[in-house]
């Protein structure tokens, strides 16, 4: 039988009638139960909007490793960086302007010398992004990320190094600067620990000092005023930043305006308050003697006049609270909220710390201990230490009246993590020195005296003989920890601070002779945390020759 022939036109129809039936294979079929149905479009839509879209870095790093530039030899190395940070900003979708995440970009390109700045130092700034472009970065993520008070925000201490590790990233993949590829390296290493360090910052500023210590300086004396009452709830806010309000500080002022108004048409229909009768007065609201001049908190945890980053100094990278245009920090509103005054019916009024102690702590630590030397300064978190496993030895003797200040330390070395502190002075600034707070009863090594200052009114060698002389500039410390502020803290990062000895009520020896100490130490306590740096802080002033 022959052979059929087609035309041309039946192939072709053939072909599209194929095509057609293709095309209608629309749906996935899903399987519910026993049977099988044809998912409607109404459906399909829904269950693709509930898959949650990429990130922006999400979407950043599946090109991140893709080379997109090629350069003429004769380029200069400045011209190679600018023209590559231009690709940079074109070559990738930004997310919306809400997130601030352009916004920090471009405050580090003004940093860098790679956008114009009022101060028209984009040479010598680009100058040393050249050169030393790993400095560069560890610097702008340590000493100015602080004097800035860019990590104040959590969102910032997020997006910040992703974004400049993307930057350090396209430079290593597409060789603009093939002779500093170790120093990049080099800063990615330093990003790479700032996203894990800038992240414990607000956690570090509510949980130290923690209820612990908290009781030690409640008991032992309150040698910091008043001024850090309420730095729990002042220094780092625990709620959830809004990014949307950075961006119209014209907005929040308008809006502030609108909420006094509300403010006082609503005092205005509130009842009078009626006034408290004499027996219910609060012992947490009446104001304590203190025993020595109050220690002025001039901003909170990374305030810089604390811990004397001379604003005056000026220059690049010194952070200087004169900068303008992109150095300058957008007000945050979620913080601004936090602290703002609602009147008498919204204070807080935390309970005591000693209510979170054990009570027989509570009632031996006063009398077996006492405190001793006052040290105001900055160290580094040497060691963390978890608690010994030790047989627990009863703080209280059959008499019930008799303490044992060893027995005691005993079982806080069971219950309570330790954190072994070392000196971290910084070479930049004399402001940073150890100080011996006029509060101070210990016994304090003299050797060093020209490189710490003692204020006036400090007691020196108060009858310790048994306790080694404290040097501020060597000598390690120990404090202890709940468990929540242990997992804070990571090893190498910088503490700045007051820190007091804990002596022993058995170290007070009269007549004992100065210098005489049999060589051991005391356990230590926080009085509070103003400043906290990342393990890699650095300040221009260190590198320059």
């Amino acid at each position: 039988m022959p052979k059929e022939k087609y035309s041309s036109d039946d192939r072709v129809a053939d072909s599209n009638t194929n095509t057609r039936k293709k095309k209608k294979t629309k749906f996935v079929k899903l399987e519910l139960g026993d049977s099988d149905w044809a998912l409607a479009p109404r459906a399909a839509a829904s269950l693709s909007a509930s898959v949650p879209e990429k990130t922006w870095w999400e979407a950043w790093q599946e090109n991140c490793s893709i080379r997109s530039l090629f350069y003429d030899q004769d380029m200069t190395t400045f011209q190679r960086l600018t023209e590559a940070t231009q690709a940079f900003n074109k070559n990738r979708v930004w997310p919306i302007s809400q997130t601030q995440v352009r916004n920090r970009w471009d405050q580090f390109q003004v940093y860098a010398g790679l956008l114009e700045n009022a101060a028209g130092d984009e040479l010598p700034r680009l100058t040393r992004l050249a050169h030393n472009p790993g400095l560069v970065i560890q610097i702008y993520l340590s000493s100015y990320f602080i004097e800035k008070g860019l990590h104040f925000s959590k969102h910032n201490c997020d997006i910040i190094p992703k974004l400049l590790f993307f930057y350090i990233n396209f430079l290593l993949v597409n060789r603009v600067l093939p002779d500093k590829e170790d120093d990049l390296h080099r800063a990615l290493l330093v990003i790479e620990k700032a996203k894990t360090e800038l992240g414990l910052f607000s956690r570090i500023g509510q949980s130290c000092p923690d209820h612990f210590n908290l009781t030690c300086k409640e008991l032992l004396g309150d040698t910091t005023g008043t001024a850090m009452v309420l730095a729990q709830e002042s220094i780092a806010p625990e709620e959830t930043e809004n990014v949307d309000s950075v961006e119209v500080p014209m907005a929040l002022e308008a809006s502030n305006r609108k909420k006094k108004k509300g403010n006082r048409k609503s005092k205005a229909k509130k009842s009078p308050v009626k006034p408290a009768q004499d027996n219910t007065t609060s012992d947490s609201l009446v104001p304590r003697a203190i025993e020595c001049e109050e220690i002025v908190d001039t901003g909170g945890w990374g305030s810089v006049g604390s811990w004397g980053a001379d604003a005056s100094s000026g220059g690049w990278g010194s952070g200087s609270a004169g900068g303008k245009a992109w150095d300058t920090v957008v007000a945050d509103t979620s913080i601004a909220a936090s602290v703002e005054d609602d009147g008498w019916g919204n204070f807080k009024i935390s309970p005591p710390a000693s209510s979170f102690v054990p009570a027989h702590i509570v009632k031996a630590l006063p009398i077996t201990h006492f405190r001793g030397v006052v040290e105001h300064s900055v160290r580094r978190v040497k060691a963390i230490i978890p608690p010994m496993d030790q047989t627990v030895s009863r703080v209280k003797r059959e008499d019930d009246h008799v303490f044992d200040a060893m027995e005691l330390e005993r079982e806080l070395t069971q219950d309570h993590w330790m954190a072994v502190l070392e000196p971290w002075p910084m070479k930049s600034t004399t402001a940073d020195a150890p100080q011996i707070l006029s509060c101070s009863n210990g016994n304090v090594a003299t050797t060093d005296s020209d490189q710490i200052v003692v204020e006036e009114g400090a007691v020196n060698d108060l009858d310790v003989g048994n306790v080694i002389p404290h040097k501020c500039l060597v000598d390690e410390i120990t404090i202890f920890l709940e468990e929540e502020a242990s997992k804070c803290l990571q090893t190498g990062m910088g503490l700045g601070g007051t820190w007091a000895q804990l002596l022993r009520a058995s170290d007070r020896i009269e007549g004992a002779i100065k210098g005489e100490g049999n060589g051991e130490t005391r356990y230590w306590y926080v009085l509070e945390v103003l400043r906290i740096q990342p393990s890699y802080f650095t300040v221009w002033e260190d590198h320059d020759a």
